[in-house]
């Protein structure tokens, strides 16, 4: 392994790799010996140093990366890796050969980012990415060791719990049923007052709700059935008002089985269509009822906000929306607080008297 010049302007790397020589050029010596470095070190340390070594950009191993994960990976997953890495990383580190990449280049570009106004928890998504990326480059002896391993991810400040009170959510729900043709404002009902996931809540079948109770046992990706997102099963109350909703939706929908809630020629919602949803019916019907940046997730909120008024233990709020007892302790002790010493109501109750108080209103 040596450092020559190969011309005025250009130095040259020259290594031995089993029977055959190998070479690259550089067009600063600094970066050369940088280089030299690195095919000393994976050559000590019984590497083998690739055929592209030092060629093999950023871009060029994620792509591949991407490929070959295409089996182990939802779909949902994959696509929002491959948005993150072309719109945060590719267009300033995706031209950088592996080899090249250093850790004080990556903080800069974390820096940079940042400063041109991305968001904390884009950057901090997209530095993760970028080390699993990084990790499986190193594994593969493409590089000697991953530059984005002491990278100080941004902190990133979680979005305040908003629950919406059961007045918005029966406002947002007449909004829905003027043109009401999915179920939707039965889909709001079941997300604000029993708690799933959006994506569960679209898995679920009419053989999985049984009287007061539905079994959560799987969750929607792109339109695919797959585990729920702790790989449990679990089974909720519903209210009876709910219920009754549910029951209304049944009829009106003439399907006594097969998915709850399902698009216009009988199949699953794919994600493209739970986001259009979201951002042509659901926001403006939030925004009349007040809930600016609400979104459909938030509902959750809600139904925790009702089990906690409803004085149920956090260990209950934690089965119903499927969390450890310690997370809904942590996400909902404000609220845990705020109901202290209050007047205990029961969820039923608080719905009807929402839905009384909305129809006296419209009326």
């Amino acid at each position: 392994m040596s450092v020559h010049r190969s011309s005025r302007e250009r130095w040259e790397v020259r290594w031995r790799q089993g029977p055959k020589n190998r070479s690259r050029t550089f067009d600063r010596k600094a970066d050369a010996e940088r280089f030299n470095v690195d095919v000393r070190r994976i050559s000590q340390s019984g590497g083998i140093v690739p055929q592209r070594v030092g060629g093999l950009t950023l871009g060029e191993f994620s792509e591949q990366w991407l490929e070959r994960r295409r089996n182990d990976l939802a779909k949902k997953t994959l696509r929002e890796y491959a948005a993150t890495f072309d719109r945060h990383i590719d267009p300033f580190l995706g031209h950088i050969p592996l080899t090249e990449l250093r850790p004080l280049m990556l903080d800069d570009w974390q820096h940079e980012r940042l400063r041109a106004g991305s968001g904390t928890e884009a950057i901090a998504k997209a530095s993760k990415l970028l080390s699993q990326i990084l990790n499986r480059a190193e594994a593969l002896e493409l590089i000697v060791r991953n530059p984005a391993r002491t990278l100080q991810r941004p902190k990133h400040t979680p979005r305040p719990v908003r629950p919406a009170t059961a007045m918005q959510v029966e406002q947002i729900r007449e909004s829905l049923m003027k043109f009401d043709r999915g179920g939707e404002a039965a889909f709001v009902s079941f997300l604000a007052y029993v708690g799933p996931r959006p994506m569960e809540a679209l898995a679920l079948n009419w053989s999985d709700i049984r009287g007061n109770r539905a079994i959560i046992n799987k969750a929607l990706s792109d339109g695919e059935l797959k585990s729920t997102k702790t790989l449990k099963h679990r089974t909720v109350t519903i209210p009876e008002p709910v219920v009754q909703d549910l029951r209304e939706w049944r009829l009106a929908s003439g399907r006594m089985d097969g998915l709850v809630w399902r698009r216009f020629d009988g199949r699953a919602w794919r994600q493209h269509d739970y986001d259009h949803w979201r951002a042509r019916r659901f926001r403006p019907a939030a925004t009349h009822a007040g809930l600016a940046d609400f979104v459909p997730y938030d509902l959750r909120h809600t139904a925790a906000s009702l089990l906690i008024a409803a004085s149920r233990p956090v260990t209950e709020v934690a089965a119903q929306l499927g969390h450890s007892a310690a997370e809904s302790t942590r996400t909902y002790q404000h609220l845990i607080d705020e109901y202290r010493g209050q007047p205990i109501r029961s969820i039923d109750g608080l719905i009807r008297d929402a839905r009384a108080a909305k129809k006296r209103a419209s009326a």
